[in-house]
């Protein structure tokens, strides 16, 4: 894995068009969705890299990992689920930078990575912000550029579903992320577009959501799977996903297991040029 040769085993990976537009509950409503309709599956979480992080413990602790911990219905601990953790609230690489570096943090990554591979039936990988955000500071002494997120998903080789705004913009950002990763090799199996805004006065407050949705599929060329609906209230994350979420039922929708084992797989992908540790 991250050499050239793909990661083993059925896998997805959850990528956005920016930061904020709800990777996190995205993945975390896959999950569940997997554990509802597959039961006894074994989902295995990796967000690799996270800042923001709380101040619990020498690198602090990341919420989203625990949320997507506790969607999957897992004990595995913070170094598997969420190897890399900065408390800076900034793109890792940067975050890294202004911490002193990498480190060992593609060791980390790759340690999780081959634990997850062995206790799980399939492995759910969330992002971090937009497809180009950069992981690591890149390597100054061999002239190594920044890995990127779009670089981490093309070496890992599992199929992708893009997480995509409703709103106004959307369409540039989604077939500009859609047209990187097919680009780089990552295959996309189609959209979800999320908290789709309810009633009749939300059109008239951004008429795009009228057309949106027809014209993401038009504009990426990838299929929208499933549009969710904008919840009343943000939903807690510590909480369980209860089986009647509006969000819930329309991930369930799609089969999620089964697309992730039906998906084309590539014989090489891309290597980081990073060392395993």
């Amino acid at each position: 894995m991250l050499d050239g040769t793909p990661a083993p085993g059925p896998g997805l990976q959850v990528l956005g068009t920016d930061t904020g537009v709800g990777k996190t509950r995205v993945a975390c409503l896959i999950a569940k969705a997997i554990r509802l309709t597959h039961p006894g599956a074994r989902v295995g979480p990796l967000k690799p890299a996270a800042s923001g992080c709380t101040h619990d413990g020498p690198t602090g602790r990341s919420e989203d990992a625990d949320a997507l911990r506790s969607a999957s219905g897992t004990d595995l601990p913070d170094d598997v689920v969420c190897p890399v953790r900065y408390r800076l609230p900034l793109a890792p690489g940067v975050a890294a930078q202004r911490q002193g570096g990498f480190g060992d943090g593609w060791a980390r990554i790759h340690r999780a990575l081959e634990a997850l591979t062995q206790r799980s039936d399939v492995v759910l990988v969330e992002g971090i912000g937009g497809v180009q955000v950069p992981m690591d500071a890149g390597d100054r002494a061999t002239r190594r550029p920044p890995i990127t997120v779009l670089d981490f998903a093309a070496a890992l080789g599992w199929p992708a579903v893009v997480v995509a705004r409703p709103s106004l913009g959307t369409l540039n950002h989604t077939a500009l992320t859609v047209d990187a990763l097919r680009l780089a090799g990552v295959g996309v199996i189609g959209l979800i577009v999320h908290a789709m805004p309810q009633g009749p006065s939300a059109v008239e407050d951004d008429p795009s959501l009228a057309d949106n949705v027809d014209w993401l599929s038009r504009m990426s060329g990838a299929p929208v799977l499933t549009v969710t609906p904008r919840l009343e209230s943000a939903p807690d994350p510590t909480q369980e996903i209860a089986p009647d979420d509006p969000q819930l039922q329309a991930v369930l929708a799609v089969d999620w297991l089964a697309r992730c084992r039906e998906s084309p797989r590539p014989e090489r992908v891309p290597a980081l040029g990073i060392g395993s540790g």
